[in-house]
């Protein structure tokens, strides 16, 4: 009976020690400093739990940089803006990231305009994430303006590790396409070349140019939301 109840002692410090190290460990995360969001939410919310795994992947990028999570830039052309997912001001470019938080097969071609999700017994089509991450890269070189247009811009597919990327073709050139775990070994291979183009005050002012963008009035989210919506229809 004692050795039940000591081994049961053992399992509950056990548990505690794990919840309260992943408590710290988000606490701490750059996910949660520049979002502010409570851990509770990470856990009720896909997105934002995708968004976070990613997050943790991308902290062991190399070298100097600023993170910018869920950002809202206007459109090129005047008529409402895009949502970037992640965008990492590193000292060697800026890295703009799309994140998929999808289980199941994963296919695609770099130049076929939708991809297919495949889960057991259905089948979704969505729209080719290169594409998409395309136009938010070009929004945003509209935003920053030509002082930053001609720095280097990296397009980043991350589909969290519960999806298995079955057959991805033709990506190479145009973007890194990987699962969060590999992410951060294809990116320092991607950036290992590059020679520095920012410096760090250089990276603070894109950094605070892009962060008003991501405490955005709700108005423009909901504008963002009904545009997305309208695009889903047209698919």
């Amino acid at each position: 009976m004692e050795k039940l109840f000591g081994a049961a002692i053992l399992l509950i410090l056990l548990l505690f020690y794990i919840k309260t190290y992943n408590f710290r460990k988000y606490r701490r995360s750059r996910y949660h400093l520049e979002t502010g969001n409570k851990r509770k939410k990470v856990k009720e919310d896909k997105g934002a739990a995708g968004e976070y795994e990613t997050s943790m992947a991308l902290e062991k990028v190399k070298g100097k940089k600023r993170f910018i999570f869920n950002a809202y830039i206007p459109k090129r052309n005047g008529k409402g803006s895009t949502e970037t997912d992640i965008i990492l001001i590193h000292e060697k470019g800026i890295l703009v990231i799309e994140n998929k938080n999808y289980q199941g097969w994963i296919y695609g071609r770099g130049d076929k305009y939708q991809w297919t999700h495949v889960l057991p017994g259905r089948k979704f089509s969505f729209y080719n994430p290169i594409f998409q991450n395309e136009s938010h890269i070009g929004n945003l070189k509209g935003f920053l303006g030509k002082e930053y247009s001609q720095a280097p811009y990296l397009s980043v597919i991350i589909f969290n590790d519960q999806a298995r990327l079955k057959r991805i073709k033709g990506c190479r050139d145009q973007a890194v396409v990987c699962n969060s775990r590999k992410a951060a070994r294809k990116i320092n291979r991607k950036l290992r070349p590059l020679p520095k183009v920012f410096t760090e005050e250089q990276i603070d002012e894109i950094y605070e140019n892009l962060r008003t963008q991501s405490h955005i009035f709700r108005w423009v989210k909901a504008g963002h939301k009904r545009q997305v919506e309208k695009k889903k229809k047209c698919l």
